[in-house]
């Protein structure tokens, strides 16, 4: 059994591979999280390339608002490319109607392909573990895990989010990182540093985590801070 911490862009890049294997059509295959989307457009011989997008996640997009995204970002990328098939591993793609929402603005724009839509976990396990069972783990935004059998996921503890969840995370390091500065648990030095290196207020941060769409998103960008200032010992407890 393999226990495995998988990124994003490598997880995709292995699936890639992985789908050559057993498709023959033109075939556009998405990794989503909640900050960004990764498709790659790829035929039964090679890899045609990568397209990049805002994150799609079901739990903080309408239908429409999806729908607006893949038409406006995604489409023109395309080249004219016709679509047979599109599978889709997103973030909040747990449950059935969620992915339902998903499959709907999927198909609104690719009428004629087949579309397959999972989680973004499932999509990981697939794409490193194969048939062989495994634990895998992701981390982008939110955070999950699960014990893959080799087939389906057959144990998992809920992520839960980014306020009630998503351990270790980058919506999660950003979070209790804010909360430190805010709280004045940091030296003075480095909450200085951390404001003017993100040039906002107190009252900036109160707005884009109470009041302005997708909050895990601003949270994650902070973290980067701990990793420049990973030398701190503050930014390592």
């Amino acid at each position: 059994m393999k226990n495995v911490i998988l990124t994003r862009c490598v997880w995709l890049s292995l699936y890639v591979t992985l789908i050559y294997q057993i498709l023959k059509n033109m075939n556009l295959i998405a990794d989503s999280g909640s900050t960004k989307t990764k498709w790659a457009l790829a035929d039964s011989e090679k890899l045609i390339k990568y397209i990049y997008t805002e994150g799609i996640n079901p739990f903080y997009q309408t239908q429409s608002e999806i729908r607006s995204l893949l038409e406006t970002n995604l489409l023109p990328e395309l080249d004219g490319n016709l679509v047979d098939s599109v599978y889709f591993y997103g973030a909040g793609c747990s449950s059935a109607d969620k992915k339902d929402s998903i499959r709907t603005a999927l198909s609104s724009i690719f009428d004629k392909s087949v579309i397959e839509v999972e989680s973004d976990l499932l999509g990981a396990c697939r794409s490193l573990l194969g048939i062989h069972p495994g634990i895998v783990g992701i981390l982008g935004t939110g955070s999950n895990s699960c014990f893959y059998d080799g087939a389906q996921i057959v144990d998992q503890i809920s992520p839960l989010g980014y306020i009630l969840g998503d351990e270790g995370s980058g919506a999660d390091l950003g979070k209790h990182l804010v909360s430190d500065c805010l709280k004045n648990q940091l030296p003075a030095e480095l909450v200085d540093r951390f404001f003017c290196n993100f040039r906002i207020t107190k009252e900036d941060i109160l707005e884009n985590v109470y009041r302005r769409p997708f909050p895990n998103r601003f949270l994650a960008s902070l973290s980067v801070f701990l990793k420049e200032n990973i030398d701190e010992p503050e930014c390592v407890e």
